[in-house]
């Protein structure tokens, strides 16, 4: 189960509402999508977000294993949207920073 907060309310303190995230983002959630397209995706936003994955880091932090990680690393290089450093590591392409 997945909480987020749906309303912030002051009045004269802080007070929140929280709600399911299925309520909340109910189109988003709704969209399906392969495991692999997923994966891809989550190794793209991390990528944008931290600009380099190491050895195993990827894997570890979503739960992956190192062969899903590694392939959707090795379908962000076949883009042109990372590069390979060495085995295992990973960076955001340099025209993408």
């Amino acid at each position: 189960m997945k909480v987020v907060p749906q309303e912030v309310i002051y009045a004269p303190k802080f007070t929140y509402i929280w709600t399911l995230a299925e309520a909340r983002f109910s189109k988003e959630l709704a969209a399906k999508m392969k495991r692999e397209s997923a994966v891809r995706e989550l190794a793209r936003t991390y990528l944008k977000m931290c600009g380099m994955t190491l050895l195993g880091e990827l894997a570890g932090k979503f739960g992956l294993t190192r062969k899903e990680a590694g392939r959707a690393n090795h379908e962000l290089v076949d883009e042109a949207f990372a590069e390979r450093v060495e085995k295992g590591i990973y960076r955001l392409a340099k025209h993408r920073q």
